[in-house]
């Protein structure tokens, strides 16, 4: 006997699905459009508070597809008749079997005192006009309900408050097509606050009842906490949105994910040995001052060449920060170059070394990392490369 397999199922039944949602305009389980031609009579909205919701849904499409058990007896081509008949009784009965249990979904909604007043509930959307299809419904204050038909569909729904926080409804639909298409909704909807915009703190909480834990890494961190000191370089404190905006743009950030720290460290030193540079005017001496000219016009002209003239008149933060980088780039080689001899070079290299060492203060902004046991490399610094805008 052959297995019954469940890669065709799920092809046939992804066919069907496609096949319902161009035809009749649906796109569930998100949103249910029915849109017709108006006939309503009552028009009471529901009694519910307006705000945000939460939607638990529960879906069963079912189907008569000969198409489904036409790939199955194509598969059961070389059993005997007897045996082929059998096999295929078993894959019908245990598609019908796995069709009816259904797929579940919990997903959210925005009620508004709109919504409402148009029957648009919960993202069920019955009010829209289609000259194709005809309503009858009812709305009061404890019911909504009514069946809309259509020239390749039936709809039929009902949703009513359990009490102003809670509204239970069921949505039907019923294809007419060869293959009897049919699809059924129930769900429970609670609500949970009156804001649908939710705030950084609220966010933050959600995560943290749902069991995801504290924000990890540099862009989540900074997007809840970006006053938090996450490093101490020099006796000075880095914040998370400062870590974050010297490693934003590092070409090959991917290879340094599990040594964060020294990245920071080394994007955080390129800075200050730039400023040290600067101030003992080496970016005014020969060959540095035509080096620093020369990678700024190449960085300069590869974006103007990528952009249409004329669409944008501001440098994007990305090529400020590969011109602030060329030019510390160069200054660093510049800097270290000034000692006479290699011995010279080794102790200025040290010291520095030794000053700008990386103190880890908030290790989930580093990805989990506490230290980082590389150094910094103390060679010339890749000049970055300009990226398209």
């Amino acid at each position: 006997m052959l297995p019954l397999r469940r890669f065709p199922f799920f092809i046939s039944v992804l066919g069907i699905v496609a096949r319902f949602f161009l035809v009749s305009g649906y796109c569930l389980p998100d949103h249910v459009h029915a849109q017709t031609a108006d006939s309503s009579g009552a028009t009471q909205p529901l009694d519910v508070k307006t705000g945000f919701w939460e939607v638990n849904e529960h879906t069963v499409l079912s189907s008569d597809s000969e198409q489904v058990l036409q790939i199955y007896a194509q598969m059961a081509a070389q059993l005997p008749p007897d045996q082929r008949a059998a096999y295929l009784a078993n894959v019908k009965a245990q598609l019908r079997a796995q069709a009816a249990k259904g797929t579940d979904k919990k997903r959210n909604s925005c009620l508004t005192a709109k919504n409402l007043e148009k029957g648009d509930v919960l993202g069920y959307e019955w009010s829209n006009p289609d000259s194709s299809c005809s309503r009858q419904s009812t709305s009061s204050s404890q019911k909504l309900a009514g069946h809309i038909t259509c020239q390749d569909r039936l709809e039929t729904y009902q949703l009513e408050p359990v009490d102003s926080e809670h509204i239970k409804g069921s949505v039907e639909v019923s294809m007419k097509d060869a293959d009897h298409t049919r699809i059924k909704i129930t769900f429970l909807a609670a609500w949970v606050r009156e804001n649908c915009v939710l705030t950084k703190e609220q966010i933050l909480q959600q995560r943290l009842a749902s069991g995801l834990g504290n924000p990890r890494g540099p862009e989540e961190v900074t997007k809840f906490y970006p006053d938090r000191v996450v490093a101490m370089i020099d006796g000075k404190q880095i914040t998370a949105q400062q870590a974050l905006n010297m490693i934003k743009f590092f070409p090959g950030r991917r290879q340094y994910e599990s040594r964060l720290p020294e990245l920071v460290q080394h994007c955080y030193m390129l800075d200050r040995i730039a400023e040290e540079a600067t101030a003992r005017h080496l970016d005014q001496l020969s060959p540095w001052k035509e080096q620093i000219q020369e990678a700024r016009d190449n960085i300069l002209n590869s974006w103007k060449n990528a952009v249409v003239s004329g669409r944008m008149q501001d440098i994007p933060p990305a090529v400020h920060w590969q011109l602030k980088t060329g030019r510390a780039s160069i200054l660093w080689q510049a800097y270290f170059n000034q000692g006479s001899t290699k011995e010279e070079k080794r102790a200025l290299i040290k010291q520095e070394m030794d000053t700008y060492k990386i103190q880890v203060r908030d290790p989930d902004f580093f990805n989990g990392v506490t230290n980082s046991s590389a150094a910094p490399s103390v060679q010339k610094p890749a000049p970055p490369q300009p990226s398209q805008p």
